[in-house]
């Protein structure tokens, strides 16, 4: 996970010169939608590479609302375990 976000904006502009896609939808967006907690990752590619298999298990589980947050990095995004992120996107450069 590159970017974990917990706001109360009900969206954020998806950054300029990339393609970012709603995981649940496969939807390339605009702007990105936090879940009703205002949580939302982001994965940032920032070339060709692949997603990896952990990565697919773990965006899946959160997506499903399954997934645990843990650790210190969880604590100060506001995922202290008592709350699973739910909206994930991955934003890839423009080609």
């Amino acid at each position: 996970m590159d970017v974990s976000v917990n706001t109360t904006e009900p969206s954020i502009k998806a950054p300029e010169g990339y393609d970012t896609v709603n995981r649940s939808t496969g939807e390339t967006v605009m702007h990105i939608t936090p879940d009703n907690n205002g949580n939302a990752i982001i994965e940032v590619k920032t070339g060709k590479g692949k997603e990896s298999s952990n990565q697919s298990t773990v965006y899946n589980a959160c997506q499903a609302g399954t997934a645990i947050g843990c650790g210190e990095k969880a604590k100060s995004a506001g995922n202290d375990g008592t709350q699973a992120p739910t909206a994930v996107y991955t934003t890839t450069p423009k080609e």
